[in-house]
């Protein structure tokens, strides 16, 4: 019989391998629970750890462009000779299921599985040694973790500022140009360290400046500042004590009105201010 599906009082005729994409460029779309269990959701959009290698992977082709080339190779080899393995598994369950009589018998199945063992130890000596590779290349690029982590972060900074005004719109292409020419202008840098964590800590200080002076020539004045307090405060979290970051932002309230003190200066202190001056005894110390 025919396969049909009704659209509205029309009835169409249905293919089973019919697929409907539908993109939409909303960063955080919703929909209603009876569609969410009749599609399939697929998010493209970045995330830190994502763009952390990415990043990661930037640096290391400008700065030590052998050892990024080693891991590609690497990881392209591994991949290669884990389909061989796969491709001979295949090949021997192949032969057993056509053939007919006694497997002793079978000089094919022998021939096979005789290959098969030969080149199945000679691809893991290869695998071996593809692994080995990359333990020693994953140690040599957690080096450079650092400035990618840092860059990451700077861009998820920039990419919020949407939240203020929608107006704040960068794209993460022309956030890793700024990057890439970031370590170009750095290695060509006549004071250039040799020393790879001065060298690190060069090329993070000056991607950080550059990041902000490019991002606030897009921004309006009032929002430079926040530009800059959001890049301390997101770049130095661990050194920052949270309970008074948030007493910053927010205030606090004293606890018992009646024993506060009273204000000493009414004339320049407000009775808000100064609430939120007797509040900062109940910080932790």
């Amino acid at each position: 019989g025919k396969t049909v599906i009704y659209l509205g009082d029309k009835e169409l005729g249905y293919n089973p391998n019919f697929r409907l994409y539908v993109t939409t460029k909303l960063s955080n779309p919703r929909y209603k629970a009876e569609l969410i269990t009749k599609v399939t959701l697929v998010n493209f959009s970045v995330k830190e750890a994502g763009l952390e290698e990415q990043l990661l992977s930037h640096v290391i082709m400008k700065m030590e462009s052998t050892l990024e080339k080693t891991r590609n190779d690497a990881i392209q080899n591994k991949a290669k000779n884990e389909l061989k393995l796969k491709e001979l598994d295949e090949s021997i369950l192949k032969i057993l299921q056509e053939i007919k009589g006694s497997l002793i018998e079978d000089d094919n199945l022998i021939k096979t599985l005789q290959t098969s063992r030969e080149t199945e130890e000679a691809v893991r000596i290869i695998l071996e040694n593809a692994n080995n590779t990359m333990k020693k290349v994953t140690t040599s690029r957690d080096n450079y973790k650092s400035i990618a982590k840092v860059a990451s972060t700077l861009f998820f900074i920039i990419n919020d500022l949407n939240l203020i005004d929608h107006m704040y719109q960068f794209s993460l292409e022309s956030y890793i140009d700024l990057f890439v020419d970031t370590i170009k202008r750095d290695t060509k840098d006549t004071s250039f360290a040799e020393n790879l964590k001065e060298r690190l800590a060069s090329l993070d200080d000056k991607h950080r400046l550059a990041v902000y002076n490019y991002i606030s020539r897009g921004l309006f004045e009032r929002d430079k500042i926040l530009l800059a307090l959001q890049m301390a405060v997101t770049l130095n979290k661990s050194t920052i004590n949270m309970d008074e970051y948030n007493f910053f932002l927010r205030g606090g309230e004293v606890p018992n009105k009646a024993d506060q003190l009273p204000n000493p200066a009414p004339d320049w202190i407000t009775d808000n201010s100064w609430n939120y001056i007797c509040a900062m005894e109940t910080l932790p110390m």
